[in-house]
């Protein structure tokens, strides 16, 4: 009889999934090291660290309100339904959602700042809560989306404004300030934490991680001119440092990224 070769066992992935998932939660853990500002420099005023950013990047000034007036529409489609959204592998679009709603409820906000509000799809979660809104978009075609949206809720619980972060320069003027999909294409993602921070004591935002899904997404958006940035969890916890926000509360949002919550100390 002829001997037999060795059997071929698949490997187990459990434990290597297990391992994945407790680096990616130890990361959170890692020391801060500190960041001191030059002589005469405002802490508050640092540019964001080149470590903030993946090295899939390029030097093209976003066009934001070109590229996204023209794919408004397109945008709009991935929230008109939760099961397709999740069988097209953009269930973190629902999962980034979800988090900020929960806890604009968990730090009982009763005034949200919806930053690059898009076709508005946190609005009727949020004002399902009792919670009005007070929305920002600098995309033309994308405001008209967010109106007709707003027109569906009672009167005052929505406003829908016409401007970029940029001109942001409320002062306590909200409890909290939300900006899902927006860290992805922002070139200094410290001054808008910080300018979100002042406006509000809590501030709700999702982050893409780093990999070969941000690089594919890099490559795509490049020829609209619009960077895309991952992020690490430390690069996050020290965006929050220097804006004078901690991180309160985060959701692994899968391969996305992640969703998080920064509060004032």
């Amino acid at each position: 009889m002829a001997q037999q070769g060795p059997v071929w066992r698949a490997p187990d992935v459990l434990p290597v999934r297990a391992a994945v998932a407790k680096e990616r939660q130890d990361l959170w853990d890692v020391p801060l090291p500190q960041v001191r500002p030059s002589r005469g420099e405002d802490p508050a005023d640092r540019a964001s660290p080149p470590s903030a950013v993946s090295s899939c990047h390029h030097d093209r000034v976003p066009e934001f309100r070109t590229y996204f007036h023209r794919r408004s529409t397109r945008f709009a489609r991935f929230y008109q339904s939760e099961p397709v959204a999740r069988m097209l592998g953009r269930g973190a679009l629902f999962d980034r959602l979800n988090f900020a709603v929960e806890q604009a409820e968990a730090v009982e906000a009763r005034h949200v700042l919806d930053v690059g509000c898009g076709s508005g799809p946190l609005f009727a979660p949020l004002v399902r809560s009792g919670i009005r809104v007070t929305a920002i978009d600098p995309a033309p075609n994308m405001l008209e989306l967010a109106r007709a949206e707003a027109a569906r809720h009672p009167d005052g619980m929505v406003e829908v404004q016409q401007r970029g972060w940029e001109d942001l320069l409320e002062v306590d003027e909200y409890d909290a300030a939300v900006a899902l999909g927006v860290f992805d294409y922002v070139d200094a993602p410290g001054e808008l934490l910080r300018r979100m921070g002042r406006a509000a004591t809590h501030v709700v935002g999702s982050f893409p991680a780093p990999g070969l899904r941000t690089c594919l997404r890099e490559i795509r958006y490049a020829r609209g001119g619009v960077s895309v940035h991952g992020y690490r969890p430390r690069d996050i916890v020290r965006l929050g440092a220097e804006a004078g926000l901690v991180v309160a509360a985060r959701r692994l949002l899968g391969r996305a990224g992640y969703a998080v919550r920064f509060s004032r100390p």
